[in-house]
């Protein structure tokens, strides 16, 4: 049973999650709990997943805002937005 407080806000993230399994992609809004909204798709999703085990949420949500979806077809364009050292 979920929370009458949080519930619609659990429905919201269902709603974003089946628009980009339906068009591809999805704007994330994390009011009112972080002033955030992120624009994102299925590979900017897995980006998420495989940084937060590691980290914490909002960590990954910084990695994720920092990221553009270009960035996965252009290692060196990924490199540069994540100040990595060659």
């Amino acid at each position: 049973m979920i929370n009458w407080e949080v519930e619609p806000y659990v429905h919201q993230r269902i709603m974003e999650f089946e628009k980009i399994m339906k068009e591809g992609k999805t704007r994330f809004n994390f009011k009112p709990f972080l002033n955030l909204e992120i624009e994102s798709d299925i590979v900017m999703e897995m980006a998420f997943c495989l940084v937060v085990p590691n980290d914490k949420a909002i960590n990954g949500l910084k990695f994720q805002k920092i990221l553009k979806p270009e960035d996965f077809t252009d290692i060196k364009t990924l490199k540069k937005n994540l100040s990595f050292q060659e």
